[in-house]
């Protein structure tokens, strides 16, 4: 058996840290009929019949991504779902940081557990340390191809640029 990098390693506590978050904050209250998840759903404007279905599509989704060969999935699905929490907490004009913004913090320990954790995924989805440089580049490209280059005087050289981007 191949002795899994520290990449991967970190990418599993991630993972795991999402896993626990959510088991024990939102997916147990609901699955064991605990007042609080009929209230908190109530006061979103939700019915708290919904509380038992979206605790099982919540576990379901868990599953499908705490497994290798469905995470994919799994994080996506779990994604619609924290988009949809989401969009319910800036109908209900909640807090935004600690709020309306929170799934997208769980979805950042969601997707980095992933990339972390599959090679697949870092190679679709590659980090490059040059990225704001070839971002800017890219504007100024635009800029120049419409005719409005002068809005953008300020003179990028290829110092960090990385392979590949040297050179306008």
């Amino acid at each position: 058996m191949l002795k899994a990098s520290p990449t991967v390693w970190t990418g599993r506590v991630l993972t795991g840290l999402f896993a626990l978050f959510i088991l024990g904050a939102s997916i147990a209250p609901k699955l064991a009929g605990m007042p609080v998840a009929a209230q908190t759903l109530i006061s979103l404007g939700w019915k708290a019949d919904y509380v038992l279905m979206i605790g099982i599509m919540e576990l379901t989704f868990l599953a499908l991504y705490l497994f290798p060969r469905t995470s994919l999935l799994g994080a996506i699905l779990m994604t619609g779902l924290l988009g949809g929490a989401m969009a319910t907490q800036v109908r209900v004009e909640n807090p935004r940081f600690s709020h309306e913004l929170f799934a997208i913090y769980l979805g950042l320990f969601l997707w980095g557990g992933l990339w972390l954790r599959d090679p697949a995924l870092r190679a679709l989805f590659p980090w490059r340390r040059s990225w704001a440089l070839e971002v800017r580049r890219g504007l100024r490209r635009l800029l120049v191809f419409l005719g409005r280059d002068q809005a953008l005087p300020l003179h990028m050289s290829d110092e960090g640029a990385g392979p590949g981007v040297k050179g306008l």
